[in-house]
């Protein structure tokens, strides 16, 4: 039975700091926990906004100081880690996340598919798109991986399923805004019941995020739910859950895609 961390953290314009910062929790975590994983934006957000004039002074390739400094409290710690991090490469800077193992080798990454171009912000203008589902295998189960406004696309998710995934890892900075919150929750919760699958769904809560960590189960509903501030969740999750509730809704084999063609 896994056990996972849900770091509800808040980022800061500095990115020495929030490494600092992000490194010690790890090391302080309890032992037993299988895998951290962190919020998008961790490496920083200024008071303006992200700007690509920050993004591109901040980004850094995959062989960097910043993912290389958590591949080292990894192997330290002896904990996976889910890391969001702006990777500079090829013509720009792409929003990934970075699946890092207990020895500290990357064994997956994310780049963000679907980037944030509404309520007046332009994620388009920062980064390039990611092209790729991720999946990997973790402790028995197939994890599959997406990033903050993935979430509204629930064509991911089911693509993620029917390739074997049974549990989603959501890093988010989430908006504050009218209904935002009540969006995230429903959204998330409604990716995990309509796939059977966990949601793992991790927010910063730094200004002007809603934080808002939840774990939501294979019935859509909220196990855990962080709130605000910083703080540090910790989940059990068992795989038997996912197969009972499989068994009873087996919504993946009843689908009529002949239909939807």
């Amino acid at each position: 039975m896994p056990k996972f961390a849900l770091i509800q953290f808040s980022s800061g314009p500095n990115k020495e700091e929030n490494l600092d910062r992000a490194l010690n929790i790890i090391r302080g975590l309890p032992d037993g926990v299988d895998m951290a994983v962190f919020p998008e934006y961790i490496m920083g957000y200024p008071e303006e906004g992200l700007t690509p004039e920050f993004v591109s002074e901040i980004a850094e390739p995959l062989d960097g100081p910043f993912i290389s400094s958590f591949r080292e409290v990894a192997r330290e710690k002896g904990t996976w880690l889910l890391v969001n991090f702006f990777e500079k490469g090829g013509k720009g800077v792409r929003n990934i996340n970075v699946i890092v193992d207990r020895y500290g080798s990357i064994i997956a990454k994310y780049a963000k598919i679907h980037l944030f171009d509404i309520y007046g912000y332009r994620e388009s203008d920062i980064f390039e798109r990611g092209r790729e589902v991720t999946i990997f295998d973790f402790e028995g189960l197939k994890v599959g991986v997406a990033t903050c406004f993935d979430v509204r696309f629930p064509e991911l998710f089911r693509k993620m399923a029917l390739k074997g995934a049974n549990v989603f890892l959501l890093p988010a900075a989430w908006y504050i805004g009218p209904a935002k919150e009540e969006q995230w929750l429903l959204m998330g919760r409604a990716r995990a019941h309509e796939n059977v699958a966990f949601m793992i769904a991790v927010g910063n809560t730094g200004k002007p995020f809603i934080g808002r960590s939840f774990v939501a189960d294979p019935y859509g509903v909220v196990r855990m739910d962080l709130g605000r501030g910083e703080r540090v969740g910790l989940f059990d999750l068992d795989k038997e859950e996912i197969e009972k509730a499989r068994e009873t809704l087996p919504l993946l084999d009843l689908r009529r895609e002949e239909v939807y063609d």
